[in-house]
């Protein structure tokens, strides 16, 4: 069976098919999700956020038009418009503690070899997903939606509304400033040591 593209699915939503909504948020559902986790850094905010994107979808799905932007770029416009919205509801109150989920190993793990893999590999994605949370806004939202989801410029330039010129020089100076956040990771471990 061929793929239709998100906006022959938005076609057949408009006429009223709930396997095409059902189609599109398989598809779509996973992309906004981890846009909104990177900008937010909160799994339970991220997925109240998936939710709210798709209901603004079904409820506007009537008017939207294709030919002004596609599909992708419109839900991610929403889910960061959401998160925009939470992060600024929610910065009035003072956190006291953070979402501390315990990390699970894998009953397949039964060395001590491979603990200690598993236990290095989710620190250092704990450390990267640390240093994007610490970016600013601008520069956290090009990096997410360039390297991690995979968008190219004009996807990015559009959703952020600006210049492809600034997407790029963003996404540069975001993957310097990560890098160097990661650098100084590395070095206060090892003067801990």
């Amino acid at each position: 069976m061929q793929t239709q593209t998100d906006e022959q699915l938005l076609g057949r939503i408009q006429k009223g098919d709930e396997n095409a909504f059902v189609d599109l948020f398989r598809r779509r559902n996973g992309g906004v999700y981890r846009f909104a986790f990177a900008i937010c850094g909160r799994k339970d905010w991220a997925e109240e956020i998936v939710q709210e994107v798709f209901v603004a979808l079904m409820n506007s799905a009537q008017t939207l038009d294709p030919e002004k932007g596609s599909i992708q770029s419109w839900l991610y416009s929403v889910a960061r418009n959401q998160t925009r919205k939470r992060l600024e509801k929610e910065s009035r109150y003072i956190a006291f503690a953070q979402d501390t989920e315990g990390f699970d190993l894998p009953e397949a793990l039964s060395t001590q070899e491979s603990v200690l893999d598993a236990l290095t590999h989710r620190e250092r994605l704990d450390a990267l997903d640390e240093a994007i949370a610490e970016l600013p806004s601008p520069f956290r939202e090009v990096l997410v939606l360039c390297d991690l989801e995979e968008a190219n410029y004009d996807v990015a330039a559009g959703l952020l509304g600006c210049p492809v010129g600034t997407i790029r020089s963003r996404l540069s100076r975001a993957r310097a400033m990560l890098a160097a956040k990661l650098r100084d990771g590395e070095a206060c471990k090892r003067q801990l040591r």
